[in-house]
């Protein structure tokens, strides 16, 4: 593995490693719905965390998907975030192997 490579590889880990606990979405939910009637996952002063709510349509899509961090949400059916992730529902980055080749058309 080239040194940047294994750098760029190292920066990545670091930021999917779990986030200390005092850094994690801590306190009760606050109470009520949002402005598109979804229920709160987050605590007062930390509305800027709440994951968006998707269109009903996308949200099997996304729940197939899996979780990308702990910031991630599992969507209910009508699109609002029923939950956060936990860092055990967190999927495997795919690998280079898995990645889809760009094809240039022939000239």
């Amino acid at each position: 593995m080239f040194p940047m490579r294994r750098l760029a590889a190292a920066a990545l880990l670091a930021l999917l490693l779990p986030l200390p606990v005092s850094a994690q979405i801590a306190g009760t939910p606050r109470p009520g719905y949002t402005a598109d009637r979804c229920r709160w996952l987050v605590p007062w002063g930390m509305e800027f965390l709440q994951p968006k709510k998707l269109p009903a349509k996308e949200v099997a899509g996304k729940n197939a998907r899996g979780c990308l961090s702990q910031n991630d949400a599992s969507y209910a059916s009508d699109g609002c975030p029923a939950k956060f992730c936990s860092y055990r529902e967190i999927g495997p980055l795919p690998s280079q192997d898995d990645s889809v080749k760009l094809q240039l058309p022939k000239p």
